[in-house]
């Protein structure tokens, strides 16, 4: 008896566009998607939510799986790569702003430790997000820690889109911890912040 092997996924990177691929245990692709390139953190929630949303036969679950074994793969490389030089050590409140995803070395303390972190807490805010939820623009990541010795937090907001098409600010707040980088558990929705009198929470990462 010849022993099946499961589906790969496969992904290219390019300059303009994410080309993902799932080839079956018969050697067919049964499933291709292309995904314009953006900054990193963008493109890899794009990816990742195209992967969670994916449904239906046993090659499109399988392929999922793949694809995001793949993601996984590429995070654990740009974790890996040779470190910036590091920033000021002492943990200090600070933003993320799109633009300094392209800038060439990190001024943060989180990314100059990790490469990856940036792109590791994106990936978990998109697979919690609500079901149908179709893109992902990053705006910001704030870390703000108090100088009176309060517990510290951190904010990612980006831009998305619903089931009904209709573009929304939305964010992920959560506990954070400055010495080594952790972000806990968060929660998020509709709003500029967990203190906008009109947010509206939507999600979080324990699913309650």
């Amino acid at each position: 008896m010849t022993e099946r092997m499961s589906p790969f996924g496969a992904i290219e990177a390019g300059g303009t566009k994410f080309a993902l691929a799932t080839e079956d245990a018969e050697g067919h692709i049964c499933a291709r998607h292309f995904i314009s390139t953006k900054d990193p953190a963008t493109t890899l929630a794009a990816a990742t939510m195209r992967t969670r949303n994916r449904s239906g036969s046993i090659c499109r679950r399988s392929g999922a799986m793949a694809w995001s074994l793949a993601l996984l793969a590429m995070l654990t490389a740009c974790g890996s790569a040779e470190k910036a030089s590091q920033p000021d050590p002492m943990p200090t409140s600070y933003t993320i702003r799109k633009a300094d995803l392209y800038a060439a070395s990190p001024a943060d303390i989180c990314r100059a430790k990790d490469a990856a972190f940036l792109n590791a807490l994106v990936q978990r805010v998109s697979a919690a997000l609500p079901p149908g939820t179709s893109s992902f623009d990053f705006v910001d990541f704030r870390a703000d820690v108090p100088a009176n010795g309060k517990a510290a937090s951190a904010q990612l907001r980006f831009r998305t889109s619903g089931p009904d098409g209709a573009e929304v600010t939305m964010y992920a707040s959560g506990p954070f911890n400055p010495q080594t980088c952790v972000v806990g558990p968060m929660t998020g929705g509709i709003g500029q912040g967990p203190d906008d009198p009109n947010a509206a929470v939507s999600f979080n990462e324990k699913g309650n």
